[in-house]
């Protein structure tokens, strides 16, 4: 990977909210990276940005179908931060292995379950092709129901403006880990 386009400001350029954005960042992930270090640069937007992902992560769509379209937008941007953030609360949320491996090989993994495989055929249709016939409609809203795909829909979105700040901005991997789609 390149080297960041822009990093967070220096500590000592920071105001006390852009210290404590940063404080949480550094609590949650153990360093201050990832697209915190972009967004403190703007805080009305990282309070923004951070409202909305916790409305996402409150609604009622089941973990498993968050992660499992996470995991389909870091594949589809190849934006190694946010694969690395979340393949573990995949595996957390019941995702297994072989579904993940799939995914980030860029493969259609063998799904059991008919709403995992909903929610990656509605997600999958949309990044590939901005677009979702109605068989494949049909099925996500059979799966969800409209409140449920309203969510999912809103989900991709968000995530999809997460990995392409990742890319855009080349932010950086933690130190000393490889990105994820290294020869794949």
């Amino acid at each position: 990977m390149n080297a960041p386009r822009i990093t967070a400001p220096p500590a000592e350029a920071l105001d006390a909210a852009q210290r404590r954005l940063l404080e949480r960042t550094a609590a949650a992930l153990g360093a201050v990276v990832g697209p915190r270090t972009i967004l403190v640069h703007d805080l009305p937007l990282a309070q923004a940005w951070a409202g909305l992902g916790d409305a996402l992560k409150a609604s009622g769509l089941p973990a498993r179908a968050r992660e499992l379209t996470i995991l389909l937008v870091a594949r589809h941007w190849r934006a190694g931060f946010e694969w690395l953030a979340h393949a573990p609360a995949a595996r957390e949320a019941g995702l297994s292995e072989a579904v993940i491996d799939a995914l980030r090989r860029g493969r259609v993994p063998a799904f059991d379950d008919a709403l995992d495989a909903a929610v990656h055929g509605y997600c999958a249709a949309l990044l590939a092709t901005r677009q979702v016939d109605d068989e494949t409609y049909a099925r996500a809203w059979q799966a969800l129901g409209t409140v449920g795909l309203v969510d999912l829909t809103a989900l991709l979105g968000h995530y999809t403006n997460v990995a392409i700040t990742l890319v855009a901005h080349r932010v950086a991997l933690p130190p000393g880990v490889a990105d994820p789609f290294d020869g794949v």
